[in-house]
C-alpha cells in the first residue's frame, strides 16, 4: 500500500491483525515538569536555545505519569552518554509552540481529543520542518493495544504524511548512536514500527514520524520492564537512537563527532 501523502484515516493499515496489551503497575506520581503554556511568553528563547525533550500532556494522570517517568529516564541516559544536557517539558498541543522541540513523545489513548483545525495546521507545519523534527506516536501507552488506532486516526484528522514504511535493516533509526536490531519497548515489535520515509542520503528530508505500539515510555522508566535489566537497557538504547535522529537527522557521522562525550584520561 502506498502511504505517500496519506491522511490519518489510513495510517495504520499495516498493523491489522495484531493484538497486544500491557498495563503498567501502579506507582507514586513523579514530580511534574514545567508546562510550556504557563511560561511560553517569557521562556521561548530558553527552549529554543537549549534542547528540551517534550511530551504531549493528555490529561490522563496514569498516561502522563508514564510519559514523564519515561522521558526522564531517557534524558538521564542521553545526558550520561552525550554533551546534550537535555531537559524535559510537558506540552499542550492546542496552546503551545511545538516548533521549539526537536523530539515530541505523543501517547495516544481512547480519550485523546481530536485536534482543532489550528492544531492540525501546527502539526503539519512541524512535520515539514527541516532538517530534523520528530514525533513519536505511541498508540499503546494506555494499555489498550491496537484498539487505539482509531484514536490516532481521529486525533490527527487531515494531517498528511509522506510514505510510511516498516523499519528495515540499515535504517538510520537502527544506527544513529547504538547499532540495534530491534527498537525495543515494553514489547519487541520491531516489524510493526512504522517510520516516515526520508529523502536521499545527504538531503534535508528526514523521517519526521515514528508510529509504534511498544509502550516505550513505560519501558524506559522501568515500569513494564525490570529496572536495570538488559531489556530495559535495550529500550533506552532505542530511545537514544530516536533522539539522535531528531537532533541530527541522517548525519550519523556528524553526531558522533559533536555529541559523544570524550573519554576521561586514564590515571597513571
Amino acid at each position: 500500500m502506498d502511504f505517500k501523502k496519506t491522511t490519518a484515516g489510513l495510517l495504520l493499515a499495516s498493523f491489522a491483525g495484531l493484538s497486544v496489551s500491557q498495563t503498567a503497575p501502579t506507582a507514586a506520581p513523579a514530580a511534574n515538569p514545567p508546562t510550556l503554556s504557563a511560561a511560553a511568553r517569557v521562556n521561548a528563547a530558553k527552549y529554543a536555545a537549549h534542547p528540551h525533550l517534550a511530551f504531549i500532556r493528555t490529561g490522563n494522570a496514569a498516561v502522563d505519569d508514564a510519559s514523564l517517568r519515561g522521558i526522564t529516564a531517557l534524558k538521564e541516559k542521553l545526558n550520561d552518554l552525550t554533551t546534550l544536557n537535555a531537559e524535559i517539558v510537558a506540552v499542550d498541543i492546542e496552546r503551545d509552540d511545538i516548533s521549539l522541540f526537536p523530539m515530541i513523545y505523543w501517547p495516544i489513548n481512547p480519550n485523546s481529543p481530536a485536534l482543532s483545525n489550528g492544531a492540525q495546521r501546527k502539526v503539519q507545519k512541524y512535520l515539514q520542518m527541516a532538517p530534523a523534527h520528530l514525533i513519536i506516536f505511541d498508540i499503546n501507552n494506555s494499555g489498550k493495544g491496537l484498539g487505539n488506532k482509531e484514536s490516532l486516526n481521529r486525533v490527527l484528522g487531515n494531517v498528511t504524511l509522506r510514505r510510511l514504511d516498516k523499519v528495515g535493516e540499515g535504517h538510520p533509526l537502527t544506527k544513529t548512536f547504538f547499532k540495534l536490531n530491534h527498537l525495543r519497548g515494553t514489547f519487541d515489535y520491531n516489524a510493526n514500527v512504522l517510520v516516515e520515509e526520508s529523502g536521499p542520503v545527504g538531503s534535508e528530508i528526514v523521517s519526521s514520524v515514528i508510529i509504534g505500539e511498544n509502550n516505550w515510555a513505560a519501558a524506559w522508566a522501568g515500569m513494564t520492564l525490570a529496572k536495570g535489566s538488559p531489556e530495559q537497557d535495550q529500550s533506552l538504547r532505542a530511545g537514544v537512537n530516536f533522539a539522535m535522529l531528531a537532533l541530527t537527522g541522517n548525519y550519523k557521522a556528524d553526531q558522533a563527532l559533536i555529541l559523544a562525550k570524550p573519554k576521561e584520561p586514564e590515571k597513571k
